[in-house]
């Protein structure tokens, strides 16, 4: 515990000396969170469907990738103390886009079994919700934060191949995983609660606002009724920027660590260098 929370407070003092990140953040998730604006869009301008088609095809994926290559890249940079240049962040995501392509297509096709599993058992069995699927992958996700952040570190840092990333990815995170899935929970935590109290702001600002509104707000899974409408979307947006730059940051401090550890052989007990 008392690691978890270490790796979390270096990650704090990180993204305040250096707030690039959050603008890094913003950009990185402003084409995922447009998407309902641009569902907005065509069901409302038919005209604007033609131009607009394109957008979950290519933008979309482009940007999950792209994404995952600066944000590992820039929270190296700032835990190694080394200077952070625009142009370094596109050259980064250049050079490793078509390597990151290919590793984000054979962890899709991994994880297609277990989604496509998911939705055939939510579809047969009445007493599995579309809420329940969609809590138990958000917590597993979570949980599982430390082993997707390290192996695209490794992939990335190291320039290791795919099955060797996740083979070294996963030896760290099982030999950790007491803090690391600690870690996780404490991330699932922050935006639990945050979502939580986005809603029950929203519904609060409502006309026909009544404590009964509250009852019926889905605990599960705050904020899932609620994905398309677009007042609702900007708050998480922005919430959003904040909480990925700082749980990724935090998570990369403990990848420093443990990655140093496998290299020298040694456990490492003091403080990292910030």
């Amino acid at each position: 515990m008392s690691d978890a929370i270490l790796f979390y407070k270096l990650g704090w003092q990180a993204i305040w000396k250096q707030k690039i990140i959050f603008l890094y953040y913003e950009a990185f998730l402003f084409a995922n969170q447009v998407s309902p604006y641009i569902n907005y869009l065509q069901d409302n301008f038919f005209w604007l469907r033609c131009f607009l088609i394109p957008y979950p095809l290519l933008v979309v994926p482009v940007s999950l990738i792209a994404g995952s290559i600066g944000k590992i890249f820039i929270s190296h940079k700032i835990i190694q103390s080394e200077p952070l240049l625009f142009d370094d962040i596109v050259q980064s995501i250049k050079t490793h886009f078509w390597r990151f392509t290919k590793l984000f297509l054979f962890i899709g096709f991994i994880l297609a079994i277990p989604l496509l599993s998911g939705y055939f058992i939510q579809h047969w069995s009445k007493s599995f919700t579309s809420t329940l699927y969609v809590f138990l992958f958000l917590v597993i996700s979570f949980l599982f934060t430390g082993l997707w952040l390290f192996t695209l570190a490794e992939f990335l840092i190291k320039n290791k191949g795919v099955f060797k990333s996740i083979s070294s990815a996963w030896k760290m995170f099982s030999k950790h995983s007491s803090v690391l899935v600690t870690m996780g929970i404490i991330s699932y935590g922050m935006w639990y609660v945050s979502n939580l109290i986005i809603v029950a702001i929203f519904e609060f600002v409502q006309p026909n606002f009544s404590f009964r509104t509250l009852i019926k707000i889905n605990f599960l899974t705050p904020g899932s009724s609620l994905q398309q409408n677009l007042a609702y979307l900007l708050p998480t947006y922005l919430v959003s920027i904040f909480l990925r730059a700082f749980t990724d940051t935090s998570f990369m401090y403990a990848y420093s660590r443990y990655s140093l550890e496998e290299r020298t052989g040694k456990t490492i007990t003091r403080k990292l260098p910030r």
